[in-house]
């Protein structure tokens, strides 16, 4: 047998990936975990195939006994001064390298996912019921993080609020609200405060009228009667709607994300209340960020990746909620550690975008063969270049293009091949999320019954 999990103090580290639980990893990066002290006695055995193990910095301590029945362990780095942790190479065999470098750095920081390949077609049949189809596809999230021994994964609803509440019209029950709030951590509400579009004005920086606030308040209550925390984003830029959004946010017991522009493409400068606590739970959080679309030319200004993730990391948010990419690179665990760290040492929730109810041509997954629609399609230089009223679906399961947003199809999300594009292998999206390490994922577009539910409708 074999622990699948490195223990620190009484806490296990972040989980292992599927190579480990099953015991044939050639590769062991011990994991970068803000409590980690050292490991135990026989903390790592029975690795049949293991052949080299990192330890970062942080490691204090190495058990004497650390290794056992890893016959191929041929090298171990440590991220610390040379000599500094005694005793190697700790239970390994005899003859196994052992190296001390404080520049060290793990493997596989850096991946460059391909598309996913899955059938065009689908066997899979149309649910007799939208709601609950969506329901099962983030109970089968759920329970496959729970598999990948990430049980404290926080999963993250944008939107969709009202699918915590009964609906006999369409035979959702309270017992479905249940299971929905038993698979969900948490849900946000757009425009609870500020930023209401109800007359098809400019709605950003302008009150949300009372009548609408009541009845966001009153579904995210329901939500919260199902375990479920409610957080608010809000949309506007002077001083005392930012603070009077806070305030009565906290007085609620909502979490608050203070949006000041809806392209969610720069990084606020307002001041906001600090929270200088650990947060480690969605509970935990008083405040959150999201920045989806990073924009290097909006003010101030990221001039690189790293420069990004500085910026980042100088903020006092208790969570943030990124896109997986930036500027068409795909974030890797240093990155996201480096996030999740306030400026006081605090920790905060690192979580990561993906939408459950469209493909998108521009993510990492999607295979050119799917339409007729490329990634470079809306370059004018290109030779895809093609008007986006012209793009088609070549996949049984990819219904049409979302009309609304270049770039994005609606897909038939109970399908087997959406699943299989969202998990299930080295390049499905939760996977690379989970290669990251983010604390968690927000889910775009839970409403995508909603438009199944419709045509249905007009057929």
């Amino acid at each position: 047998m074999f622990w699948n999990t490195a223990w620190v103090n009484t806490h296990p580290t972040q989980p292992l990936d599927a190579d480990v639980l099953s015991g044939e990893a050639a590769y062991l990066q011990v994991p970068l975990n803000e409590e980690y002290s050292g490991t135990g006695e026989y903390a790592i055995v029975n690795f049949p195939n293991l052949e080299e193990v990192f330890f970062p910095a942080a490691t204090a301590t190495i058990d004497p006994k650390t290794f056992k029945d890893c016959p191929k362990l041929k090298r171990i780095v440590v991220a610390k001064k040379s000599g500094s942790i005694k005793g190697a190479p700790w239970g390994a065999p005899a003859d196994c390298e052992v190296v001390f470098d404080v520049n060290a750095k793990p493997r596989g920081t850096t991946f460059v996912p391909s598309y996913v390949v899955v059938p065009q077609t689908t066997s899979t049949p149309e649910p007799a019921n939208y709601h609950r189809a969506m329901l099962e596809l983030i109970e089968d999230i759920r329970a496959y993080v729970t598999k990948r021994n990430y049980p404290s994964f926080t999963i993250i609803n944008n939107g969709g609020v009202g699918i915590f509440e009964p609906d006999a019209a369409h035979d959702w029950t309270l017992d479905d609200t249940r299971r929905m709030g038993a698979a969900v951590d948490a849900v946000t509400v757009e425009d609870v405060n500020y930023g209401a579009d109800i007359d098809w004005n400019a709605a950003d920086n302008r009150e949300t009228p009372q009548m609408y606030r009541d009845e966001f308040y009153r579904l995210m209550h329901i939500a919260e009667g199902v375990g479920v925390r409610s957080l608010v984003i809000d949309y506007c830029w002077d001083a005392e709607k930012i603070q009077h959004s806070f305030e009565v946010s906290k007085a609620n017991g909502f979490g608050d994300c203070v949006c000041t522009d809806r392209e969610l493409s720069s990084l606020p400068t307002y001041a906001f209340p600090h929270n200088i606590n650990d947060c480690y739970r969605i509970q935990d959080i008083e405040n959150f960020m999201v920045l989806l679309n990073p924009n290097p030319d909006v003010n101030p200004p990221f001039a690189s990746k790293e420069d990004y993730i500085e910026k980042l990391q100088d903020t006092w948010y208790d969570c943030l909620i990124l896109d997986l990419e930036y500027n068409g690179e795909v974030l890797g665990r240093e990155d996201v550690e480096r996030l999740r760290w306030k400026p006081n040492g605090a920790r905060r929730m690192v979580c990561c975008y993906m939408s459950l109810g469209e493909a998108e041509v521009y993510r990492p997954y999607w295979d050119d063969r799917w339409s007729n629609y490329k990634h470079d399609a809306e370059d004018p230089e290109s030779p895809n270049h093609m008007d986006w009223k012209k793009a088609v679906s070549y996949c049984d399961w990819i219904a049409e293009p979302n009309p609304e947003w270049s770039g994005d199809f609606k897909v038939k999300y109970w399908t087997d091949e959406w699943k299989r594009v969202l998990f299930g292998t080295d390049d499905s999206y939760l996977d690379l999320i989970l290669r990251a390490n983010f604390d968690g994922v927000f889910l775009d577009v839970i409403d995508a019954y909603e438009y199944f539910e419709e045509k249905q409708k007009e057929d």
